[in-house]
């Protein structure tokens, strides 16, 4: 602001309490290698800096986000085809983070924000808010080739529980696809206003199988005397063996199954750090906290066109 009297900038600080988990040094990470990539869906950054108690980065200030520009919209949903316009750049921003080797993990409408007002960069989307971003592709030894994370046993839920994937809600390790998830989330609540409800209640009415399947009166009450006098107690057995011992095959012949595919697919190094396939392929990993981001934008409406 003292070389640039006129112009104004985004500012994001946060406290450095010991018993709290930093975000700014991934955001500060996350948005230095996009701009040595010269991605055009990401913010400049300016400055960065820490106090006795804090640290702050200060990056290109933006427009709205798209959580608050469709809070404005009397139908609180845009267009078929400003929706597809926004996926489309949403998607490219996706693909930058993805290229640098690390996965968002709050893919949101909140997260996203178009330029300045006024400026030709109104028309363009930014992706915001990397301070619970994980890295998935690791550096492989000393021959400076990249590999993928091996997934973690334990993650803890990082995310925004209405845009994350069903992995990041049964806490599993996230991938590429998971933002991928989230944005399709997103795409719908612009198309059609809302994400369906979540059911938080179970249905506990009671059902009487006898009725629904028509059970003959005779037969539905046929007592355990009747069916040993009848001698049908030994047939009863056997098919019961029979089908534990059907079930066992089949499980024991998956193990083998996936057994043999662990052994052709996928090496394991004694580092456990990574996951490799021998034929060259790759296999998906990732986490996550959650961060939200909220704004308010003027009553104009912004046209995507």
């Amino acid at each position: 602001m003292v070389k640039c009297p006129g112009r104004r900038f985004a500012c994001k600080a946060e406290t450095t309490v010991f018993d709290e988990d930093p975000t700014l040094p991934m955001e500060h990470k996350v948005i230095s290698k996009l701009n040595e990539k010269n991605s055009i869906h990401c913010v400049e950054l300016i400055e960065k800096g820490q106090g006795e108690n804090y640290q702050f980065i200060v990056m290109t200030l933006l427009g709205p986000s798209l959580d608050a520009i469709r809070s404005t919209l009397p139908t609180n949903k845009f267009s078929t085809y400003s929706a597809l316009v926004m996926a489309i750049q949403a998607l490219d921003s996706i693909r930058e983070i993805h290229e640098i080797g690390f996965i968002h993990r709050d893919v949101k409408p909140a997260n996203f924000a178009i330029g300045t007002l006024g400026t030709p960069k109104q028309r363009l989307l930014h992706v915001l808010d990397f301070g619970i971003s994980r890295q998935f592709l690791v550096k492989d030894g000393e021959g400076g080739g990249l590999r993928i994370r091996k997934p973690r046993r334990i993650v803890p839920f990082r995310g925004t529980l209405r845009y994350c994937s069903v992995a990041a809600q049964e806490r599993k390790e996230q991938g590429r696809h998971d933002d991928l998830w989230s944005l399709f989330y997103m795409i719908v609540e612009f198309v059609k206003g809302s994400l369906p409800p979540t059911v938080t209640e179970k249905d506990m009415t009671e059902v009487d199988l006898s009725k629904i399947l028509n059970v003959p009166g005779a037969e539905r009450n046929i007592t355990m005397e009747q069916i040993m006098a009848a001698g049908r107690v030994e047939l009863i057995e056997q098919n019961w063996k029979k089908k534990q011992e059907e079930a066992q095959r089949e499980k024991i012949l998956k193990n083998v199954a996936a057994a043999r595919r662990t052994k052709e697919d996928f090496i394991v190094p004694e580092d456990n750090t990574i996951v490799k396939k021998k034929n060259g392929g790759k296999t998906e990993t990732t986490t996550t906290t959650t961060t939200t981001r909220s704004g308010k934008n003027s009553e104009e409406h912004i046209s995507m066109t």
